[in-house]
């Protein structure tokens, strides 16, 4: 309590007690609901294993095969057999009910095929084992993460609560239960657990934090009375302390240092004036002084002038978004990197002439994939590195590449230098270049202008700088350090005259001015740096000196109110985030020291190395990333069931209540104090919006935010400024009314409800016209029919429709009372449901197989056709299946069809019913322009967006059914926009357009949030490119899917210490990838999924971090990185 600002966050958890007892109680209500259904429903879900059927009488085994199946380790278990070779190496769960989950198909064992059964049993030689079960995978926690018993079903319902893991469970139990059982029961838990009764804890510590808060300003004003009351009214320095203006206090101390100043100047000044020449210098210097002091007003008033006009600061804005331009565009260029090695190796070679490095071209690796005839594709062994364009000149006489124009003859062709002829590009438009090395002539091919023995390593080839091998244009990048060059002095010119106009003094106590005086200088560092660098910028140094540059974004929060409402709200926030965040390390230090203490040293697994997140150590070390880390990594439950997996399993612990201490970690630092985290966050933009919410008197500007909000808000028809309406409605509340919205927490449930009377828009302001009475509408006109004896009103616009068609037309007046009618409303809407049944019915693949299918008279041939076919989609490729290599007859005969013909009937049905909808949609539309007009008065049809969008749906549906020829072939793939029909709905449902319109109407105030996150996340990305761009590459075999350069150990029971996380030992350079592994030419220097290598993939890395998922494996790749290539 000794610590500022700790009292209401006490108070906070204190008060927050029982209400979060009560959200427990109701977790632990659904807890034991869904444990008790998945007892039932998933019990041993994930124990059943296919067999190939050892039953006497199901199979007749070869001698062979039976003598294998009864000699594995678990008598006839499929799986070993399956799994070799095969994609999935994993565990394959099985149903045991037909028409479940996965079912076990034939197996073949030496040619021959056998059935198999799905078993959650072991076979004991003679029958079903009737105890010994299959074991659930041991990697989920030891086998504990099942629903096989209530302590088990908790510890899986909680990891599924988490949402980290849960789809694991989710695809096991669809393989060996029930697809869509599992689907249900884990969909719905997290939807009810995760979305609703976790979120519940939130609102729960918001309310309190905002109690105890008002409690402590409530204290704090008495003890402020109390002080007032006792202060002396002479104390002129207590009442400076209490003024309340700050602004204020600095103009009453600058008024005093200048007095003081003055009257020290004149007391200096004064003389006895004894003598005459005395007295004539001091005149002279008197008047020197004088002008010097009025040339030094006149410059610093002009430069105070200058520095406040908005042209100036109009100009700085434009400096600021050109140096963010500027930084955008440095990137990673590999292609260019693996030919500068190239024409550095040719420079190098001593048997090439002198300017043949000019033609030498990368890329160094070939990282496209071959067709393997079988639907799919592998990565050939490369033979040929670098490549000489134009050799034909460079060697004339001898067999050259270059100047062959066909594929065939090109891969035929033996040259006389180099390895062989490699064609790059299509067979037809291509071109043919001379592969100059194979993997073993370019590592150890000897150079002799050094003496540096045979075998080459990076530094050799591209310097011990890397520099003689960009990734970066050089041009580019010449230009860019100009261009650094000139913003950088246009910095410094409105840091010296701001200097100059506001004194340094004034200069200095605005912070903004102190940091940007900060990145100037890191500027001007960068470019002295560089200077001396020989113009190299490619050191890390230098781009973390430019990487400080980006900061100046933060400048344009000076100019754009917006941002810097946001900023300072973030700010002040964050200051009050203090004491939480104080506590949230005291909770991760203690979790820490525990997790040590209990697990530290015992992450030690059989062939295996330690993984990094260990509790070896309480901060990053070679052997991890730390306890304190780790903790931080549970809390952000970034992979925190793998901990907790490990936790399980652990040295001599081995026992599922190891699950206690990482469960603790995630109850109470992810679902307490990060909940309180963003309660208080929350809070600050709460009391930001009250400040808003004063009456003052400004006038209502239109900005882009507001004009975008207000197109999106005419989707819906609302026509009037969100929160007009609201704010009318408030300021015009009784007093009690007031009184009741200023009620105490307890009452929370009438505000609200006083709230949805009072402030949400009511029904005729979010309807809009349709709701309006046309009577109130003077472009309106009503119009009588008749019809069964019944008078009915319609409402029509008072002018001309297509010109021709007056108001009281009676054709238009018919049709206006059709298009109007509810009945015909219900139609659209039932058209409307049919056609978005037949969307979810139809299937992509239906259309490509019943375009292969021949079309009567023609039949299919499936004859001839080898073993795993792709020449004819429609035909078998399995030669086990009873229809391969057949011949049908056509679709229309009456012999045996192949399947496709029933799938050219359902596509053409569907086609049919897509072309009745369309004729439908077209007559709705064509019936309500007759009505209302087309376009040329207030209330057409084309001035409603919906109807705008109506009519494009129409229009790409008359295109997809009608249209025939190669013009319009592009347009079929418009097909998809039939998607958006049911947004149709959106406008006849009253209900449903209020709620689009209360989400709709929360854009604005997005959109700047928006903006100030992009800022963010841009910065950071420009940041990691500088830092990080071109480190993240790694020696990788595609078709063995190995990593080369990898520390490896054998299998074996005893720990081999982790080595070092990173270093020149931790992954191979890109030269010595070529040769890599036992058969060389089998690498590829690959880069990861994700990347800092330019902007755009910077802010994908970026947003994949913000998610919390994957940041554990950018921040790994960052640890290993060392340096390009």
């Amino acid at each position: 309590t000794r610590i500022k600002g700790m009292r209401p966050l006490i108070n906070t958890l204190l008060r927050s007690i029982k209400a979060l007892g009560n959200v427990v109680m109701l977790l632990m209500f659904f807890l034991i609901v869904y444990g008790i259904l998945a007892l039932e429903l998933l019990n041993a879900g994930m124990r059943g294993r296919c067999y190939v059927d050892p039953v006497e009488g199901v199979n007749n085994f070869t001698d062979a095969a039976y003598a294998m199946l009864i000699s594995q380790q678990t008598p006839f278990l499929a799986a070993p057999t399956v799994n070799i070779g095969g994609f999935n190496a994993g565990i394959q769960f099985c149903s045991t009910s037909k028409g479940g989950g996965y079912q076990c198909p034939e197996i073949a064992i030496d040619g021959h095929y056998y059935s198999m059964v799905c078993s959650k049993f072991k076979w004991c030689f003679t029958d079903w084992c009737k105890n010994d079960w299959n074991p659930n995978p041991f990697d989920l926690g030891g086998g504990h993460i099942s629903y096989d018993n209530i302590g088990d079903a908790f510890l899986s319902i909680f990891q599924t609560l988490t949402m980290e893991g849960w789809s694991d469970l989710l695809y096991n139990h669809m393989d060996g239960y029930n697809a869509w059982g599992a689907r249900f029961f884990h969909s719905s838990w997290v939807l009810i657990g995760t979305f609703f009764v976790i979120q519940l804890a939130l609102a729960v510590l918001s309310d309190s934090f905002v109690s105890a808060q008002r409690d402590e300003i409530t204290e704090k004003e008495r003890e402020a009375l109390s002080a007032n009351a006792i202060l002396k009214p002479d104390d002129w320095q207590g009442g400076l302390k209490n003024l309340r203006s700050e602004k204020l206090r600095q103009r009453l101390a600058q008024v005093y240092v200048i007095g003081d100043v003055l009257s020290r100047f004149r007391t200096s000044s004064a003389g006895d004036g004894s003598t005459t020449s005395s007295y004539l210098k001091q005149t002279k210097m008197k008047g020197l002084v004088t002008v010097l002091e009025g040339w030094w007003r006149a410059v610093t008033t002009a430069c105070r002038i200058l520095v406040s006009s908005s042209l100036f600061q109009n100009v700085i804005i434009l400096a600021i978004l050109c140096n963010t331009a500027v930084m955008s565009v440095y990137h990673h260029n590999q292609d260019l990197y693996e030919t500068s090695i190239c024409q550095r190796k040719c420079d190098l070679d001593g048997r090439m002439p002198a300017d043949a490095s000019d033609h030498c071209i990368g890329p160094l690796f070939n990282r496209s994939f071959t067709f393997d005839g079988q639907g799919g594709g592998y990565r050939p062994q490369q033979e040929e590195f670098c490549f000489l364009e134009n050799d034909a000149q460079i060697w004339p006489g001898n067999v050259t590449c270059s100047g062959i124009t066909d594929y065939h003859e090109c891969h035929s062709t033996t040259p006389t230098n180099g390895v062989a002829c490699h064609w790059f590009g299509s067979m037809t438009g291509g071109s043919c270049k001379l592969g100059l090395y194979d993997s073993g002539s370019f590592v150890a091919e000897n150079v002799q202008n050094e003496g540096r023995g045979g075998t080459l390593s990076l530094r050799h080839i591209c310097g011990d700088t890397l520099g003689q091998c960009p990734n970066f244009n050089p041009t580019w990048n010449r230009n860019l350090s100009v261009m650094n060059t000139v913003l950088t002095m246009v910095f410094i010119t409105e840091m010296v005259l701001k200097w100059l106009g506001l004194g340094l003094s004034g200069y200095f106590s605005d912070k903004f001015n102190q940091f940007d005086c900060f990145i100037v200088m890191a500027s001007i560092v960068e470019i002295v740096v560089e200077a001396f660098n020989d113009g190299n910028s490619s050191g890390s140094g230098i781009s973390a000196l430019r990487g400080m540059r980006l900061f100046r974004l933060f400048k344009l929060a000076r100019s754009w109110k917006s941002m810097r409402k946001i900023l300072h709200t973030l700010a002040v926030a964050l200051g009050s985030l203090g004491p939480l965040t104080l506590v949230w390390m005291m909770f991760m230090y203690i979790f820490a020291l525990l997790a040590m203490q209990f697990f530290g040293g015992k992450f030690r697994f059989v062939k295996a190395d330690t993984p990094r997140s260990n509790f070896d150590s309480f901060f990053p070390s070679n052997v991890g990333h730390g306890a304190f880390l780790v903790v931080f990594q549970i809390i952000s439950v970034e992979n925190w069931n793998t901990i907790m997996f490990n936790c399980m399993t652990a040295l001599n612990v081995n026992t599922p209540f190891a699950s206690l201490l990482p469960v603790a970690i995630v109850t109470f630092g992810n679902y307490i104090i990060m909940n309180l985290f963003i309660s208080i966050l929350l809070q600050g933009f709460g009391d930001d919006d009250e400040d808003e919410d004063e009456p003052t008197e400004t006038v209502t500007k239109s900005t882009p935010a507001k004009r975008l909000a207000a197109k999106f808000r005419s989707l819906v028809g609302r026509t009037s400024t969100p929160g007009m309406a609201s704010a009318n409605r408030i300021g015009a509340m009784s007093g009690d009314d007031a009184n009741e919205l200023q009620s105490e927490p307890s009452q929370t449930q009438n505000a609200a409800m006083l709230l949805a009377r009072r402030v949400v828009p009511n029904k005729a302001e979010i309807l809009g016209e349709e709701y309006e009475e046309s009577d109130a509408d003077p472009n309106m006109a009503t119009l009588h029919v008749q019809f069964r004896g019944v008078t009915h009103d319609v409402h029509v616009p008072d002018a001309n429709s297509l010109v021709c068609l007056k108001t009281n037309n009676p054709l238009r007046k018919w049709v206006a009372f059709i298009v109007h009618s509810r009945h015909f409303d219900n139609i659209v809407l039932i058209f409307i449901f049919i056609t978005s049944v037949t969307l979810l019915l139809e299937r992509p693949d239906d259309t490509i197989i019943a375009d292969a299918c021949p079309k009567p008279p023609a039949f299919l041939d499936c004859s001839g056709l080898g073993p795993g076919q792709t020449e004819q989609i429609a035909c078998a490729r399995d030669e086990k299946e009873p229809d391969f290599d057949r011949v049908w007859s056509a679709c229309d005969s009456d012999g045996p069809k192949p399947p496709c013909c029933n799938i050219v009937k359902r596509v053409e049905t569907f086609r049919n019913m897509d072309v009745v909808f369309t004729l439908f949609f077209l007559v709705e539309m064509i019936l309500k322009i007759v009505s209302d007009g087309l376009v040329a008065h207030k209330h057409a049809y084309l001035r409603n967006p919906w109807n705008v969008l109506d009519a494009a749906i129409v229009a790409v549906s008359l295109f997809s059914s009608f249209g025939s020829g190669e013009s319009l072939k592009s347009l079929k793939a418009l097909r998809a926009l039939r998607a958006l029909r049911p947004l149709r709905v959106i406008k006849r449902n009253p209900g449903l357009k209020i709620a689009v319109v209360c989400l709709l109407s929360s854009i604005p105030a997005m959109f700047n949030v928006i903006i100030v996150v992009i800022v963010w996340f841009s910065m950071y990305a420009m940041l990691g490119v500088q830092a990080f761009k071109g480190l993240f590459y790694r020696c990788y075999n595609l078709q063995d899917q190995l990593f080369y350069g990898n520390a490896f150990y054998p299998a074996s029971g005893f720990y081999t210490p982790t080595p070092a996380l990173s270093g020149e030992k931790a992954a191979p350079t890109i030269v010595e990838c070529i040769a890599a592994g036992n058969d060389p030419g089998t690498a590829s220097w690959e880069d990861q999924a994700f990347s800092f290598n330019s902007y755009p993939t910077a802010l994908l890395a970026l947003f994949e971090m913000a998610t919390t998922e994957g940041w554990l494996e950018v921040m790994a790749a960052v640890t290993d990185a060392v340096h390009t290539g």
